[in-house]
């Protein structure tokens, strides 16, 4: 339950598959309180009977708990969700900004 790359994930599940194992990616959305109250968002990527067998035990790390494809795709959905929070993020100061910066400019214009 780590956030790497999306390719390393499938490299270290070939790697495990190759000896006989399974694994999954499981990227979380959340933090320590969210862990600490089982209330975490998990993202899980790898084989459909991999995570049929330990679903039970993600739903008491998290609220929610996805199975969102094959090996990677869990990675990936973290990534596009970390994008898009930091994206908003930087819209939401931006439109802070404006009003405060378009008010001195008209106020500048109407002085000249």
């Amino acid at each position: 339950m780590s956030t790497v790359s999306p390719r390393r994930s499938q490299l270290l599940a070939e790697r495990v598959d190759a000896l006989g194992a399974q694994m999954l990616d499981a990227p979380v959305s959340g933090s320590v309180p969210q862990a600490e109250s089982g209330t975490l968002a998990i993202m899980v990527g790898g084989e459909s009977q991999a995570f049929a067998a330990v679903e039970p035990l993600l739903h008491e790390l998290g609220q929610t708990v996805t199975h969102v494809g094959t090996h990677g795709q869990g990675m990936l959905l973290k990534l596009a969700v970390n994008i898009s929070l930091a994206v908003q993020t930087l819209a939401s100061v931006r439109g802070y900004c404006l009003p405060s910066a378009g008010a001195s400019t008209r106020y500048s214009r109407l002085r000249s």
